[in-house]
C-alpha cells in the first residue's frame, strides 16, 4: 500500500473537485503506459517542464482558444475560471505524471471521462480538447516539430483511452 502513498496524496487534494473517492484510486493498480512509446512520453515530459513556468498563460490560452471555437461550451463552466484553470493544470499534470512515473493512467483518464461526460459534454468533443490545447502550447511557444508530434501522439492516446475507461466502473478488488 505504500506505493499508494504519492497517488493518494495529490487525488485527495483532487477528490473534491473531481467528485472521486480515494478507495478506487487505492484498488486500482498501477502500471506504465505502454500505447506510447517512452521516447515520446519522455519528449512531452521536457517539453512541459520547460513550458510549466507559463502554465497559467497556457491554461487561459486552452479556454481561450475553447471559447472562441465552441462557444456553446461556455454554459459547462459555472465556477470561478481561475479555480477552473488551476483543475485543469493540476489535470494535465496528474495525467504527464501518469505516463512517466506509472500511476494509474486508465484511472485518471476515466475519472476525467467521466466527469466530463456527467457535465454534458458529448464523448466526440473531448477529443477536440487536444487540438484546443496544442493550439495554447504553440501560442504560448511555438513547438518544434519533434515535440509538436510527441504532444499529439500523447493527446491521441488519452482521447482513445479516455472514453472506454469512462464508461468502466471503478476498479474492484479480490
Amino acid at each position: 500500500m505504500s506505493d499508494n502513498l504519492p497517488a493518494v496524496q495529490v487525488w485527495t487534494r483532487l477528490s473534491r473537485a473531481h467528485a472521486l473517492t480515494v478507495e478506487w484510486l487505492q484498488a486500482v493498480p498501477h502500471w506504465r503506459a505502454t500505447m506510447v512509446d517512452a521516447d515520446v512520453a519522455d519528449t512531452v515530459q521536457r517539453s512541459w517542464r520547460r513550458l510549466r513556468s507559463r502554465e497559467g498563460r497556457i491554461a487561459r490560452a486552452f479556454y481561450r482558444h475553447m471559447f472562441e471555437r465552441r462557444p456553446e461550451y461556455r454554459q459547462h463552466f459555472q465556477r470561478d475560471m481561475a479555480e477552473q484553470e488551476m483543475m485543469f493544470l493540476q489535470m494535465v499534470c496528474l495525467v504527464l505524471n501518469s505516463y512517466e512515473y506509472g500511476g494509474s493512467l486508465n484511472f485518471v483518464l476515466g475519472a476525467l471521462g467521466r466527469r466530463h461526460l456527467e457535465a454534458g459534454v458529448a464523448p466526440a468533443h473531448l477529443i477536440e480538447l487536444s487540438d484546443f490545447l496544442l493550439a495554447a502550447l504553440n501560442e504560448v511557444e511555438p513547438l518544434p516539430a519533434e515535440e509538436q508530434q510527441a504532444w499529439r501522439s500523447i493527446l491521441d492516446d488519452l482521447g482513445q483511452r479516455m472514453l472506454p475507461a469512462a464508461t468502466q466502473g471503478p476498479a474492484t478488488t479480490g
